[in-house]
């Protein structure tokens, strides 16, 4: 499965990368919301997009809400959300986004969330040892 990374920290795009590409993902990585749009116009491949909820130029939530038309294809998207916006969740989840996670987060949650993504694309291949589990009931504890 093709995924993309949006996020404008070098940091966390690259633990992203690393732990994908270490799962057998092929990888697109985007430092901003117009190179996230650039290369989802470009590859038709991407599935799933990881995208930062504060990317400049373009942020991650007007990227789901335009994912969502269709035009692009059916691409997952998980948005990730900075801790100091939990309030912001049920904001981005119902309207936009398939998913979400909270910074910090680790191999764990994002093996979950890939999950969530591969059984609503039908896609066969799991990570290794990720249990898939709805994420969609912790909404309302964490706002």
């Amino acid at each position: 499965m093709h995924i993309l990374i949006a996020d404008d920290d070098g940091f966390y795009r690259g633990l992203l990368e690393e732990f994908l590409k270490e799962w057998q993902f092929q990888v697109t990585t985007a430092r901003d919301g117009a190179e996230a749009m650039q290369a989802i116009r470009q590859d038709r491949t991407i599935r799933l997009a990881i995208l930062n909820w504060m990317l400049p130029v373009l942020d991650g939530y007007e990227i789901c809400r335009r994912l969502k038309n269709g035009r692009y294809g059916d691409i997952y998207t998980i948005l990730v959300i900075g801790n100091r916006f939990k309030g912001e969740i049920m904001k981005a989840v119902t309207p936009a986004a398939d998913d979400y996670l909270t910074k910090p987060f680790g191999p764990r949650e994002l093996k979950i969330g890939i999950c969530n993504a591969m059984g609503a694309l039908h896609v066969g291949r799991r990570p290794e040892d990720a249990k898939p589990r709805d994420r969609r009931s912790e909404i309302g504890s964490l706002v």
